[in-house]
């Protein structure tokens, strides 16, 4: 139990430390001084056959790079921040955390940064002979590998950076991020608590902070429960939104003697609840599908006109939910905090996200109808149950859309072909 709430308190942890600019180049900047100062330990060993490199070449060559590796560095941010903002613009902001986690460019700029910072340190240990024959050979091999290392990344970044705010890129990291999601919820369904439905029993905890649920550390809830005995039934989930004096949790126990102030458990839900203004990626399902929803309607709107963007949005949908159906079928059931309950969202919740905003947004666009019914038709048919039940239900909503957007009777009845698997597969 403790490994599990550890490996997912550093996850979220190393993602958030992922979107920020400034921590990998933070860290190949200490690494790239430590190396200046440990290439003089080679005048500490006896080399046989070492060259006797000139200390005025080396200077050359780093003062090149000093000043070359400045103007590239400010280069990278500017071009990462104009292909940010183009992302931002024609995608939706709700991508923009996936976007500026981009490995590429973070990689690119902190070597820039790192290249910079050990061409100045060397530079200036140079100039105060620092360095003897040993160390200047161990120091002229370093810089010629680091020539060669910026070269490489530069060409990789350069192609990198003309894709990074291309639309389709955008749309290809937020399905990525979201499958990833949803790969760790086989992994760890209802992540590791115990399943209730309808109301649950015990004293209402409320909320004290008004934001986003990014996520919930259960370790400690789990703890704290086996201390005291009791049952804790959450009723939020990561991706909620919670207002103060809004019950987020009910505490339970068969000995109603020695159950704890509803106060102490408030405090605990404090520490163990991750709240803030926006949502994440990392412990919410469903906010990778609203993000995907969120760029499809903004190309449906008049402004833009892009129907075949909401073509390829609702595509992925369909691989994701097919994805989160084999998530929740296929998995092998853990419970690693038995005295935690969590609330099972239903099936239907994910296809509400996915394809509500865009049977509203694209009602008037009969390729946008015919390529959702498409989609509906392929879900029912990959689970003949819940999917196929929710898919009926979403068709019936989307030829209900076409009815009010479609003007042309015969772009109509077209439609309303399409939605005959419903008949097919009822009998």
């Amino acid at each position: 139990m403790l490994q599990n709430a550890l490996i997912s308190r550093l996850r979220f942890t190393l993602n958030r430390l992922q979107e920020r600019l400034w921590v990998k180049p933070l860290f190949t900047g200490v690494i790239s001084v430590m190396i200046v100062f440990l290439a003089g330990y080679a005048d500490h060993y006896s080399l046989a056959g070492v060259p006797d490199i000139s200390a005025d070449s080396i200077e050359a060559l780093l003062s090149i790079n000093t000043a070359s590796m400045l103007v590239i560095a400010v280069f990278t941010v500017g071009s990462m921040l104009s292909a940010y903002t183009s992302a931002s613009e024609a995608a939706t902001p709700r991508s923009f955390g996936v976007v500026v986690a981009d490995d590429i460019s973070q990689q690119a700029l902190s070597t820039f940064i790192a290249a910079f910072i050990f061409s100045v340190v060397a530079l200036t240990a140079l100039l105060n002979d620092y360095y003897s024959v040993n160390g200047r050979f161990v120091l002229f091999v370093l810089i010629m590998t680091l020539f060669a290392i910026v070269i490489l990344r530069f060409l990789r970044w350069v192609d990198a950076i003309a894709r990074l705010g291309r639309l389709g890129t955008v749309i290809n990291k937020v399905e990525q991020r979201t499958a990833q999601v949803f790969k760790h919820r086989e992994a760890l369904p209802m992540w590791g608590a115990q399943r209730y439905v309808g109301e649950p029993p015990g004293d209402a905890i409320m909320a004290t902070e008004t934001g986003y649920v990014q996520r919930i550390d259960l370790g400690i809830l789990e703890a704290w429960a086996m201390k005291h005995q009791v049952e804790i039934y959450l009723s939020i989930l990561p991706g909620d939104f919670v207002l103060p004096h809004r019950s987020i949790a009910y505490m339970h126990s068969e000995k109603e003697t020695s159950t704890p102030e509803p106060e102490r458990l408030q405090a605990i839900l404090q520490k163990a609840c991750v709240i803030a203004k926006h949502r994440t990626f990392d412990e919410d399902p469903a906010f990778g599908m609203v993000v995907l929803t969120e760029i499809a309607s903004r190309a449906l709107s008049p402004a833009v006109n892009d129907p075949g963007t909401a073509i390829s949005i609702i595509r992925s949908h369909i691989t994701l939910l097919t994805l989160w159906h084999q998530a929740r079928r296929h998995h092998v059931k853990q419970t690693i905090y038995p005295h935690i309950h969590v609330p099972d969202r239903p099936e239907s919740f994910m296809f509400d996200q996915a394809f509500d905003a865009i049977c509203r947004d694209g009602a008037a666009m009969k390729e946008v109808i015919l390529a959702l019914l498409e989609g509906l038709e392929a879900l029912a048919r990959v689970d003949a149950l819940s999917y196929q039940r929710i898919a009926e239900q979403k068709t019936r909503q989307a030829l209900a859309y076409a009815e009010q957007g479609l003007r042309i009777p015969e772009e109509l009845a077209e439609v309303k072909r399409a939605a005959r698997w419903m008949k097919e597969t009822s009998d």
